[in-house]
């Protein structure tokens, strides 16, 4: 599966949600970047255009050209699966952040020195160990 995944940056910080998914008890409750599959015939910038509007309620521009690339394998209880992550810098250029709507029932700007407090996806997880990494 290929994931195009955005990494929304304001005044320093990254926006991370927490995941509201039930019926998906090894996602539910960790936080997240907002992500979404690439869709039949759409661009990779596309796909991150349009999952941080859905997901977010931002209107984003990818701050550049080429993706961080990650291979994340998720190891759920009964399945697993193989996720090619493209992952984008973005910033706001309009649009209101979502509150309480899709599957995220919270959102926070988190640093870096806030990241290990929260538990993420695997696949945030390894994101935002390289953004931050690279800070």
């Amino acid at each position: 599966m290929i994931v195009a995944q955005g990494i929304i940056i304001k005044n320093g910080k990254v926006l991370v949600g927490l995941r509201n998914s039930p019926h998906d008890p090894s996602a539910h409750g960790l936080w997240q970047l907002p992500a979404g599959k690439v869709e039949f015939a759409e661009n990779l910038y596309q796909t991150v255009i349009r999952e941080m509007k859905e997901e977010t309620g931002f209107k984003v521009k990818p701050t550049t050209i080429l993706p961080h690339i990650e291979n994340v394998l998720w190891r759920h209880k009964t399945y697993q699966v193989q996720v090619i992550l493209l992952t984008y810098p973005c910033r706001i250029i309009g649009g209101k952040l979502l509150i309480g709507e899709r599957e995220n029932s919270e959102w926070k700007w988190i640093t870096k020195k806030d990241f290990k407090k929260y538990k993420f996806t695997p696949g945030s997880n390894q994101a935002l160990k390289w953004w931050f990494g690279n800070k």
